[in-house]
């Protein structure tokens, strides 16, 4: 190839001459370019005015948007945010969808018993607090108990959590004023909206409550988390012990508590 260009080469040069030569390559090059750059310029101007069009707010169906972010009700395994960058963060968007998430859960205040099918335990009056303890499900020792049953047959451990799962559902203790039946399951809903689906696990005794109401544990908290301390976030550790610490998401007070028939029973 190299043989053949050198020899075409020296043919040019003796017919035309060197300058000849060059200056008709210097202008198929140039030539080529403007060729190319006008195709590229008249592809951009014809995607530009096929641009999609501009759907103003007005044009937006509200009712909608609200049945959509009505529906944001359950909360599993949530990815680990800091809280206060969120706290700090002026994003409007982001403020405008939890307002209507905390809409949406004013909205479900109303809700009657047989809506939700199960019973429903409202947090006392004045209860603002977002703590959320926890216990190690080793310290359940006694072996012939529910609470040992249900953790050692069926539980295992979220890796990401540390929280006790069984049949999916996280592994709580709630006072004895809601219920005592160890593998009955129960959905925590909080004031921002978001319900967790839980299962109780263990329960909190009646002195070891707030004024013995069989509500709110001493430590201010109505939900206990059974978890594997070997797996909890240093995060949560650090906080106070405070698994709402796992996200953002998880700092509204509980806003009631609703009791199902079903469950996994041992007996």
């Amino acid at each position: 190839m190299r043989k053949i260009v050198k020899k075409m080469w020296k043919e040019c040069v003796k017919k035309w001459g060197v300058v000849q030569v060059i200056a008709t390559m210097v202008a198929v090059v140039t030539v080529t370019f403007c060729g190319t750059l006008s195709v590229t310029i008249t592809a951009l101007r014809i995607s530009e005015s096929k641009k999609l069009p501009v759907i103003h707010e007005s044009q937006v169906n509200d009712d909608r948007i609200s049945s959509s972010i009505s529906e944001v009700k359950f909360c599993h395994r949530l990815p680990q945010t800091d809280s206060e960058s969120f706290k700090n963060n002026d994003d409007e968007d982001i403020r405008e969808i939890l307002e209507e998430i905390s809409s949406a859960s004013s909205e479900e205040s109303s809700e009657s018993e047989d809506s939700v099918g199960g019973e429903i335990y409202y947090a006392p009056s004045g209860y603002k607090s977002t703590r959320m303890s926890y216990m190690d499900y080793r310290t359940i020792t006694d072996t012939e108990s529910e609470q040992y049953l249900l953790q050692n047959w069926y539980g295992s451990t979220d890796p990401a959590t540390g929280i006790r799962l069984v049949g999916g559902r996280y592994c709580i203790a709630l006072g004895q004023e809601i219920t005592s039946r160890k593998g009955q399951f129960v959905d925590v809903v909080l004031e921002n909206g978001l319900r967790l689906q839980c299962i109780l696990a263990d329960c909190k005794r009646y002195c070891d409550t707030v004024g013995g109401n069989g509500y709110v544990g001493a430590d201010g908290g109505m939900v206990e988390f059974v978890v594997d301390e070997d797996y909890l976030p240093e995060d949560v550790i650090l906080m106070g012990s405070n698994e709402a610490q796992l996200n953002w998401a998880w700092q509204s007070p509980v806003k009631y508590v609703i009791v199902y028939d079903n469950g996994i029973y041992i007996n």
